[in-house]
């Protein structure tokens, strides 16, 4: 949901489903999912023109992703970093 309505640029419901879901994946306890949607919020912040809410978005999501070893999530998370080194 909160990827769609980034889209539709919506930026207050896209920030609040991407919480609920961070919020969601922290009491499951499933890291992949914190990941993402730290992620997510990341990206929504950078639309938003909050720089400096993404970046604590994006550098949270690549502490997990190192956390987790998976190669996959650093990629998608230097990725993320690189954009905003540009």
């Amino acid at each position: 949901m909160g990827n769609v309505h980034q889209k539709m640029s919506d930026w207050k419901s896209a920030l609040r489903f991407h919480q609920l879901d961070k919020q969601i994946s922290e009491e499951c306890g499933d890291v992949r999912g914190q990941a993402r949607s730290l992620s997510n919020l990341g990206e929504t912040y950078e639309a938003m023109e909050k720089a400096d809410k993404a970046m604590e978005c994006f550098e949270a999501f690549l502490r997990i992703a190192s956390e987790t070893g998976d190669c996959g999530l650093k990629t998608k998370a230097y990725g993320n970093l690189g954009k905003k080194e540009d």
